[in-house]
C-alpha cells in the first residue's frame, strides 16, 4: 500500500506541475490577436510613439558631429543629402531655427560600437547614419533611428551605398511618423 500512495503522490505532483506550466488563456483574445497580426514576432505589444513625432509640421535639421566620410560633397554631405531627402518628401516645413520647430532632427554618421560586427547584406560595416529626434522645447531625445551604411571598396559603390542608407533612414522615419502605426525595432 505505501508504494501505491507514493505513486498517487507522484501523479498528483506531475498534474500540478503541468497545470502550473500551461499558458494562461488570454483575457482579451481580440486585442491580443490584433497585436499579433500587426507584428507576430513581437514578444509584447508595441509601446506608443511620442505624440510630438506624428503631430509635427515644422522641423529643424541639425548637422550633429560626425565621422569623416571620403565621399563627394565634403564634410556636410550627410546633412545636405538628408536635408534634400526630407525636403523632397514634402511632409514638413523646414525652418531655420530650432525655436520655430516642432521637432529637431539631429543627423550624423557614427561608428558602430557593438562588440560584434554588423553585417548588411553580405558585407560587414562599421559606420551608420544616426538620426536623433529631439523635442526642442525640452531638449529631450524622443526617438533614435540608425541605419548601417554598407561597406564598399570602390568609390562609386560607396556613393551608392550611402544614398541607399539615406533612403532607408527616410523610410524608417516615414514609418514612425505614421500616427497609427506601432513600431518595433
Amino acid at each position: 500500500m505505501p508504494q501505491l500512495n507514493s505513486c498517487f503522490r507522484f501523479i498528483f505532483a506531475m498534474m500540478i506541475a503541468l497545470l502550473l506550466s500551461a499558458p494562461l488563456p488570454a483575457q482579451d483574445s481580440g486585442a491580443q490577436q490584433g497585436q499579433s497580426q500587426k507584428n507576430p514576432d513581437a514578444p509584447f505589444p508595441a509601446a506608443p510613439i511620442p505624440a510630438q513625432i506624428p503631430a509635427a509640421r515644422q522641423v529643424f535639421i541639425s548637422n550633429a558631429l560626425e565621422e569623416t566620410l571620403d565621399l563627394a560633397g565634403g564634410p556636410s554631405r550627410t546633412y545636405d543629402q538628408f536635408y534634400a531627402a526630407v525636403k523632397s518628401w514634402h511632409k514638413y516645413q523646414l525652418v531655420s531655427s530650432p525655436t520655430a520647430a516642432d521637432l529637431v532632427f539631429e543627423i550624423s554618421v557614427t561608428h558602430i560600437t557593438h562588440a560584434t560586427e554588423v553585417v548588411v547584406g553580405d558585407f560587414p560595416t562599421s559606420i551608420q547614419l544616426r538620426l536623433v529626434i529631439v523635442d526642442p522645447k525640452t531638449n529631450t531625445p524622443l526617438w533614435t533611428l540608425q541605419q548601417p551604411i554598407e561597406a564598399a571598396i570602390r568609390k562609386a559603390t560607396a556613393e551608392r551605398n550611402f544614398g541607399n542608407a539615406i533612403t532607408q533612414l527616410i523610410d524608417q522615419l516615414k514609418q514612425i511618423t505614421a500616427a497609427d502605426t506601432p513600431v518595433h525595432q
